[in-house]
Parts: C-alpha cells; sequence; structure tokens
C-alpha cells in the first residue's frame, strides 16, 4: 500500500515506545504495552475467539520495544525485551489513531425535518445482499430510521425480520405485541385516538432502544403515522431559548405505568446529553409523566419549556408523515426519534400492527461486522 511508503518510525529512548510519524509528518509517541496488547501472533492472541491468551496486567511496566520493522503484508514486526518476537496490524494502528479512515464508526448523524424526501428505504427481498445492507444500515445512523418494504405479511414474520438486526427485547406486552384497537385497552396505542409524538416506554430502565413497527393489514380511513426527529427540536429550542435546553436537561421526571398486573417507573431528564451537549436520549411522553416538587417559579420554567418543546415535536414542519400499507415496516431509534399518528376510522376496517424491541448492541453489531467483512475483503484483494 503506497501510504505505508511515507511511514516513518524509530524507538524512543525514554519511554521504549515508538514515533511514529506519518505522510503529512505528524508524530504520535506509542507506549510499549499500548503496543504490546495489540500484537496478533498465536500464542499471545486467539484468531477465533479474537481474545487475549494472556493476562495484560502481568506485562512488566517496564517493558521497552528493542527493534521494530514494517512488512510489506501490512505487518508491523516488534521484539520485545522480555524476548517476545511479535506483530500488529499496520492498518489497525492507523485506523485506531485516526491516520486512516476506520469504516467501523457510524457516520454522524444529521438532522433533519418536513422538507426531508430522500428517506432510507429498502425492498426486503434486497438486503440479502450484504452491501445494501450496510449501505441501508448506514442511513440508518444517519437519520435515525429505515423503511422496509414488500416484507411478509403473515402473523409473527417480524420474527424473522428483527432477528436481522439483533436479538428482540421481551416486555410485558411479549416479544412481539399487536398495534390495534381493542376493548378495554391497556395502552392508548390500542385505541384508534390520534397520539401525539412521543417516545416509548421512559417507564422502562433501561428504556428500549430500538422499535419496529410492521404493517401486516390496514384499510381504515385515517392512521397516518408521524416521525419526528429528536435533534432537530432539540436545535430549535436551543435557538428559541438555550434555558429551555437547561432545564429539560436536569430536571429529573418520573415516568410510570401502571395496569392490572404491571407496575413500572422509572426517572430521567426529557432531554439528556452527553459531555459534548450532544443528544443522547430523549424522552417525551406526557400522559405518563410526572415532574417532582419544586418550587413555583422552577416549575413555571419547566412548564414553559415543556409546552413549547411538545408543541415542536407536533408542529407540521418538523414531521414527516406516511401510511401504513401491509407490509411496510418501520425500524426507528426510540432514544433519538418521536414518533405518533393520526386518528383513525375503524368501523369500515382494521388496522393491524405488530411490534417489537431490540437494544442498540444489535445493528452496532451488524454494522461492525459487514464494515469488517468489507474490510478484509479490500486487503484480501490488495495481496492479489
Amino acid at each position: 500500500m503506497n501510504f505505508r511508503e511515507d511511514l516513518r518510525f524509530k524507538i524512543d529512548a525514554s519511554t521504549g515506545g515508538l514515533a511514529l510519524t506519518g505522510p503529512h509528518d505528524k508524530t504520535i509517541l506509542l507506549h510499549p504495552i499500548w503496543l504490546r496488547e495489540r500484537v496478533i501472533d498465536p500464542n499471545s492472541y486467539d484468531a477465533h475467539s479474537r481474545q487475549r491468551l494472556y493476562e495484560p496486567t502481568d506485562i512488566d511496566n517496564d517493558i521497552r520495544i528493542l527493534s521494530a520493522q514494517i512488512n510489506i503484508s501490512d505487518r508491523l514486526d516488534v521484539v520485545f525485551n522480555d524476548g517476545l518476537e511479535s506483530f500488529v496490524s499496520v492498518s489497525n494502528i492507523l485506523s485506531e489513531i485516526g491516520w486512516q479512515k476506520n469504516n467501523e464508526v457510524m457516520p454522524e448523524p444529521m438532522k433533519w425535518t418536513a422538507n426531508f424526501e430522500d428517506w432510507p428505504r429498502a425492498n426486503w427481498s434486497d438486503i440479502t445482499d450484504s452491501k445494501t445492507l450496510f449501505a441501508l444500515l448506514q442511513e440508518y445512523y444517519k437519520h435515525g430510521f429505515l423503511l422496509l418494504e414488500n416484507t411478509p405479511t403473515q402473523k409473527n414474520s417480524l420474527y424473522e425480520i428483527a432477528k436481522l438486526f439483533g436479538h428482540i427485547r421481551g416486555t410485558n406486552f411479549g416479544l412481539l405485541f399487536d398495534v390495534e384497537t381493542k376493548i378495554n385497552p391497556t395502552d392508548l396505542a390500542d385505541t384508534n385516538l390520534a397520539l401525539p409524538a412521543h417516545t416509548d416506554n421512559p417507564y422502562r430502565n433501561p428504556i428500549p432502544s430500538i422499535q419496529f413497527l410492521h404493517c401486516l393489514h390496514n384499510d381504515v380511513k385515517g392512521g397516518l403515522a408521524t416521525l419526528v426527529d429528536g435533534l432537530a427540536i432539540l436545535d430549535e429550542l436551543r435557538h428559541i431559548s438555550p434555558s429551555y435546553v437547561d432545564i429539560l436537561s436536569t430536571t429529573q421526571i418520573r415516568f410510570r405505568y401502571e395496569s392490572d398486573e404491571t407496575v413500572l417507573q422509572s426517572y430521567g431528564t426529557l432531554i439528556e446529553l452527553d459531555f459534548d451537549g450532544n443528544l443522547r436520549c430523549i424522552r417525551l411522553s406526557s400522559r405518563v409523566d410526572y415532574v417532582p416538587v419544586l418550587n413555583v417559579d422552577t416549575l413555571s420554567k419547566f412548564y414553559e419549556a415543556r409546552k413549547q418543546m411538545h408543541a415542536l415535536a407536533n408542529d407540521p414542519h418538523f414531521q414527516i408523515k406516511f401510511c401504513y400499507e401491509p407490509g411496510l415496516l418501520l425500524m426507528m431509534d426510540n432514544t433519538r426519534l418521536l414518533h405518533g399518528r393520526t386518528a383513525y376510522d375503524n368501523e369500515q376496517g382494521q388496522r393491524l400492527l405488530q411490534g417489537c424491541y431490540i437494544d442498540h448492541d444489535g445493528p452496532d453489531s451488524l454494522f461492525r461486522k459487514l464494515a469488517r467483512d468489507c474490510r478484509l475483503s479490500q486487503t484480501d484483494q490488495e495481496k492479489i
């Protein structure tokens, strides 16, 4: 590979590590233990489990590199002062330090509003191809959802569809649950009422990460599905008043669900941010949230901010709408997107969806596996 001709390195006398310089003349000092933990010779690393065959905390803290040489087959051959002669992958090092694109990194999220038209979608019969599936997952990470068309419409066929992406997480509603008008429903989803934009199950710990909704039958009038991007809502709230985001991201709310058999309760903020101020999780389910007893001024500010957040989430400017046709499946990030529906008339027809939940690690694992397979395939081609 041509870029490796521009790699230069030398052993650092003070640390015993390796000073690596790239074609951009940027240098990074690699700790000797850091390199030692990445050796992949058969005596140190099990190729099947991809785990170390030794305990890394047993490595002497004073270990040093005696020699290093880049091999043309993507190997950095290294000799350590405790006698180990091994090698590491040059590509893995460059990806890990950010000098080479790492295709296992999910794409950055892209916020969207109602004018978003290029929805991530695919025909179910097409995603048996790994390249198509990988491309679809990239769009999922960008936009927080995907649509599969022409899926099977037999009862419980969602089992086979969902397991492509991850393991189904059961709840008190079952592994799969039916969404249809029911007598004496235990959830408003099982009525024909309009549902405002919301996230599912904020009363669970942990909250279900990803939701599937699969249309098996629909011949009613109305019942349009709505989707809203939490990133766009957060951005607009910051534009209107940063104080709204401050109070919504710091006030702990009690979320509670009750039925005759179940009492679920959990706490969290309506907007959860990471250290960089990026959205980690959004919780909006105004029918089941209870703010604690705070002072009057704080509560007034909270209620004003929540009202604004709810209004934005139900503003047509931020919503996309679609009709559930039989065979259409929605997969959405329940920690980023809000969803709802318009009311429908079921006196002359039936609307039946099946749903389930999986966790983030399912699609995350699938994405990285497809990326790794693609990388290995490219490496094999380069060796030819």
